[in-house]
C-alpha cells in the first residue's frame, strides 16, 4: 500500500486468560482494540503491519517487551489484536508501577502520548498472588497455586516447604525420617509402651551400666568381683599353685614379711639375713672346704693346667707337698677353641707328686681348661 500517516483510536484493552487445565498453560495477552484513520480522517481498510511496545515510563526510551505482528487487518478503521500472540509477555511485567503502550504503524514514527495500562492488564499479577494475605471464597477449584502463605509446596519433606498428608491426614510413614539422631519420641515400639522393658534404672546391672551386680534386689558383692573394688580378693578365690612368675609385676613392691620365709630386698644381705643361696659365684658348698676342717688342713694348692689335642697335661707348683696326705679335686671350668660348647669331658687324676699333678682327659680331641686344688692334710 501507498504510504501514508495514520491516527489511532484505542476503543480498549484487556488481559485475559483463556481456559486451561494448568497454569502453565495461560496464555499471558491483552486483548486490544483500535481505530486506524489517515491524517484526514478517512477510516483505514487494509492490511498493515503494528509494531507494539510496553513502556515503564512516559519517555518511550527503552521498551520492556515489544512485538511486530506483521498481518493486521483494518476494516472501517478498526482493528483487533491479541498483544502477546507473537512474543508472550511476561507476568512479571505488571509488578505494581503503571505501564504504557506504544504503537507504530509501518513506517510511521511511533505514535505519541503513549498509552497508559490501567486496571484490568494488572490481572497478570494474581496469577502468583504472592503477596495476598488471604483469598475470597471462590465456588470453582484451583488446581495449581505457586505458593501457599509465601511457602512452596513440596512432595518430598524438604524444610521450608509444604508437605501433603495422606488420607488420613497423617505424615506418610515411608517419608518419615527414622535414621540415627531424628529426633522422634514415639509413644509405642512395636506396640508396647515404654514401661513394658526394663531401664537401664532398673535392670540391676544386666545392661553394663550398673555399679553392681544384683540378684534380685541383693548385690552379688561377696559372690563376684568388681572393677576396682577393695580387698575383693580373698585366698579362698586362688587355686593353689597357679600364680606364676608373670602374673606378678616386676616393679611390684612385696613386703618380705608377705613372703613365706626370709626374702632378700637391699636392705638384709648382709651378714645375719639367713639368706640360704643355692650357688656362691657359681660352685656349690662341697667344691670348698668347711672351716669346721681347716684346723686338720696343712695347706691348699689351686691351679689350672690347659688340655688341648693331647689327652693329658701337667703343671708344676710349689710349696712341695706330701702326695699320701693329699686330696685332689679337679673341674673342669671352661672349653675353648673350635671345641668350644661341646660336652666337657671327665677329667681324672694320672699322678700326684710332690710338686707337679699330671691330669688326664677321657676323649683327646676336645680342648678344655682343668681347675684343679690339692688339700695337704695334717
Amino acid at each position: 500500500m501507498a504510504l501514508k500517516s495514520f491516527v489511532l483510536l484505542v476503543i480498549g484493552m484487556a488481559i485475559f486468560f483463556a481456559c486451561s487445565t494448568s497454569s502453565a498453560d495461560v496464555p499471558h495477552m491483552i486483548n486490544y482494540q483500535g481505530q486506524l484513520t489517515t491524517l484526514q480522517g478517512a477510516l483505514v481498510n487494509d492490511t498493515v503491519q503494528i509494531t507494539f511496545s510496553i513502556y515503564p515510563d512516559t519517555l518511550g526510551s527503552l521498551a520492556d517487551w515489544s512485538e511486530t505482528q506483521a498481518q493486521v487487518m483494518v476494516n472501517e478503521g478498526i482493528f483487533n489484536v491479541l498483544l502477546g500472540s507473537v512474543n508472550s509477555i511476561p507476568a512479571s511485567l505488571f509488578g505494581g508501577s503503571v505501564k504504557y503502550l506504544g504503537v507504530q504503524v509501518e513506517s510511521d514514527a511511533e505514535m505519541r502520548p503513549l498509552k497508559p495500562i490501567v486496571s484490568v492488564a494488572y490481572a497478570f499479577r494474581s496469577l502468583e498472588a504472592d503477596t495476598a494475605d488471604y483469598a475470597h471464597a471462590f465456588s470453582g477449584t484451583v488446581e495449581n497455586a505457586d505458593k501457599v502463605d509465601g511457602l512452596h509446596a513440596s512432595s518430598t519433606p524438604t524444610g521450608g516447604y509444604l508437605y501433603p498428608l495422606d488420607g488420613l491426614a497423617k505424615i506418610p510413614n515411608d517419608r518419615l525420617y527414622t535414621g540415627a539422631g531424628n529426633g522422634l519420641d514415639a509413644d509405642l515400639l512395636d506396640g508396647q509402651h515404654a514401661s513394658d522393658f526394663l531401664s537401664t534404672a532398673n535392670d540391676y546391672g544386666r545392661s553394663g551400666v550398673a555399679t553392681d551386680l544384683y540378684e534380685g534386689t541383693s548385690t552379688l558383692t561377696s559372690k563376684y568381683v568388681n572393677e576396682g573394688q577393695a580387698s575383693s580378693v580373698t585366698s579362698g578365690m586362688i587355686t593353689d599353685n597357679q600364680i606364676v612368675d608373670a602374673d606378678i609385676s616386676g616393679s611390684a613392691n612385696i613386703s618380705p614379711s608377705k613372703v613365706s620365709g626370709t626374702a632378700w630386698t637391699a636392705t638384709n644381705d648382709g651378714s645375719g639375713s639367713g639368706l640360704d643361696a643355692d650357688l656362691f659365684d657359681g660352685f656349690n658348698s662341697s667344691d670348698f672346704v668347711l672351716s669346721t676342717n681347716l684346723s686338720l688342713i696343712n695347706q691348699v694348692i689351686r691351679g689350672t693346667i690347659e688340655l688341648g689335642g693331647e689327652s693329658s697335661g701337667y703343671a708344676n707348683f710349689s710349696p712341695a707337698v706330701t702326695p699320701s696326705r693329699c686330696v685332689v679335686y679337679l673341674r673342669a671350668i671352661a672349653t675353648y677353641g673350635s671345641a668350644y660348647g661341646v660336652q666337657v669331658p671327665a677329667v681324672i687324676v694320672q699322678s700326684l707328686s710332690s710338686s707337679r699333678i699330671t691330669v688326664e682327659k677321657n676323649s683327646g680331641t676336645v680342648s678344655i681348661k682343668v681347675e684343679y686344688q690339692i688339700v695337704e692334710y695334717n
